[in-house]
């Protein structure tokens, strides 16, 4: 448990040892799961609200839509781990940063960990909110509304926001160490973009507010 705790300490030892992209994979992976499963139960509960209203001949496919959900929700956890280490390793190399990308790729996937918590959490509360929400095509808009006013949902927006600090607090130590840097230009290299994202979602849910 030593990155969530000790993050510093704990990639100042990983630097003497070998990088070893195994760990952070699985850690990926877990995510990508819960991920994966969160897309199944949403897009299975929303088919099977709106499957009466389609033709029978669509009503066939909501099996699969889940599916392929619950698969592309898998991939693009990996797919934004590379994207993630990809904008630090070219932002801390614009702050003088050295190291090569498979061991910020390493370190980087420790920082998922409490992603994993998050995950947990505010996959059982958006079972819990979407299961309260009557979905219809007749107004897809409207049904996006109710969505995004839904207290329980705004609640999930709101701890996502949390534990993506708590990354982000995980990752600075990760490039710090990967990168050669000094705290405070890893704090600008993973705070540029982590800043952006969290400034969207807070703007998000204060307009869902």
């Amino acid at each position: 448990m030593n990155p969530l705790t000790d993050p510093d300490g704990f990639f100042s030892e990983k630097m003497e040892q070998d990088t070893n992209l195994k760990s952070p994979a699985l850690i990926v992976l877990v995510v990508g799961v819960i991920a994966a499963v969160n897309a199944y139960i949403i897009a299975g509960m929303v088919m099977e609200a709106i499957a009466p209203t389609l033709p029978p001949e669509a009503a066939g496919f909501a099996k699969i839509g889940s599916i392929f959900g619950a698969v592309a929700a898998l991939f693009i956890t990996f797919i934004m781990w590379a994207i993630y280490t990809g904008i630090f390793f070219v932002i801390s190399a614009i702050l003088g940063g050295e190291g090569d990308f498979k061991r910020l790729l390493a370190f980087v996937g420790y920082g998922f960990i409490p992603t994993i918590f998050g995950s947990i959490i505010t996959t059982g509360l958006t079972y819990y909110g979407m299961s309260g929400i009557e979905f219809s095509m007749e107004n897809p808009e409207l049904m996006q509304q109710s969505i995004m006013a839904d207290p329980m949902m705004q609640l999930v927006s709101i701890i996502g926001i949390i534990f993506l600090l708590w990354t982000a607090n995980i990752c600075i130590f990760a490039v710090k160490h990967a990168r050669g840097l000094n705290t405070k230009n890893s704090l600008i290299t993973v705070g540029i973009p982590i800043g952006i994202y969290i400034l969207y979602q807070a703007v998000m849910l204060i307009l869902m507010m």
